[in-house]
């Protein structure tokens, strides 16, 4: 009967040795698991190659660009020779300084217009130029590709980009450094546009308030026209809403045209206002404005919808445009 105690005694004994060894064994013997540290490699950031050129600024048409600093700026004008272009030249031609015939060798070139040169609207598309709408023009065969704008109030810059494969890289790079140097809608005060205590609130038929200067007068369908004397007469025609959900508010305006016009996005020029802080695209006739849906046009969303308003049908790009178009400004400020 002692015996029969003994052998708990003596298994627990054993099992407790083997538990020693297993534990022994596992500490010196099992392979050790090695972390592993995967070490990714920092983000490379690709130099911008225009950082060391040279900046050329148009201090009369109100633009800039950059270009090489082994490149020259020259007139190409008659009698010019090769003369550093002037910060008011309206011809300007980048190159190498080592062309041996500049004109020729020329990677982009500028020229200023008075009256809008006009091409073929197969050959025209939009893009954006500095954050603005511009057109581009590109000519089967020819060795440049056109950029063409607007320029301050009354002139036209077209852009000459080579497209031959020696240059056309640094051609895009140049182009890329284009800017405009006049003060934009979009980065003026807010204040800018305030309705002075002269000007009266005014409401439409559907709902859109305004505030109106003094001498506008409306008709029983909605045409606001503004009798300030004979020879100034613009007149704010067909205010209204127009279909809008999502998006880009130039789109919804195509769309609004493209059954009576169905090219209408190459008959005019977006370009993006801000009115105290409210987006508006105003769209200028890129023709003549007959040929577009309604002459110059601003479209702007407010009280949850999206407006249009067709402005004076005759072709003011002059001073008075521009006073027009701020007077406009200002009237929709009440909108939002």
């Amino acid at each position: 009967m002692k015996q029969k105690g003994f052998a708990p005694i003596i298994i627990l004994v054993l099992i407790i040795a083997l538990a020693a060894v297993g534990y022994f064994g596992y500490k010196n013997y099992w392979p050790k698991i090695q972390k592993i540290v995967v070490y990714s490699p920092a983000p490379s950031v690709t130099a911008d190659p225009t950082t060391n050129w040279k900046t050329y600024t148009n201090t009369k048409y109100l633009y800039s660009l950059k270009y090489p600093a082994s490149f020259t700026t020259g007139l190409q004008s008659a009698g010019a020779g090769n003369k550093e272009a002037d910060p008011t030249t309206r011809n300007l031609f980048i190159y190498k300084s080592d062309a041996s015939e500049p004109y020729i060798e020329r990677y982009i070139n500028l020229e200023i217009f008075q009256v809008k040169p006009t091409y073929d609207k197969k050959m025209v598309t939009q893009t954006t130029l500095d954050n603005q709408t511009v057109e581009k023009i590109v000519i089967p065969g020819a060795k440049f590709d056109i950029y063409s704008a607007q320029v301050g109030t009354k002139d036209f810059i077209e852009i000459y980009v080579s497209n031959d494969p020696t240059r056309k890289e640094v051609a895009n790079q140049i182009l890329s450094t284009f800017k405009f140097t006049y003060p934009s809608e979009a980065s003026t005060k807010e204040d800018k546009f305030t309705a002075p205590t002269a000007w009266v609130k005014f409401t439409t038929q559907d709902g859109l308030k305004l505030c109106l200067p003094p001498k506008w007068e409306s008709n029983q369908y909605g045409t606001l026209t503004y009798n300030r004397d004979t020879g100034y007469q613009p007149t704010v025609t067909i205010v209204q809403s127009i279909p809008y959900t999502n998006g880009s508010y130039a789109d919804a305006y195509y769309n609004f045209w493209k059954q009576e016009y169905q090219n209408v996005s190459q008959l005019v020029t977006a370009t993006q206002t801000n009115i105290n802080g409210h987006t508006a695209f105003t769209f200028t006739p890129i023709g003549e404005p007959k040929s577009s849906p309604e002459g110059l046009a601003v479209a702007w969303y407010a009280s949850g919808k999206l407006w249009k308003a067709g402005l004076s049908n005759w072709s003011m790009i002059n001073s008075s445009q521009t006073a027009f178009l701020k007077d406009f400004y200002t009237m929709i400020s009440c909108s939002f």
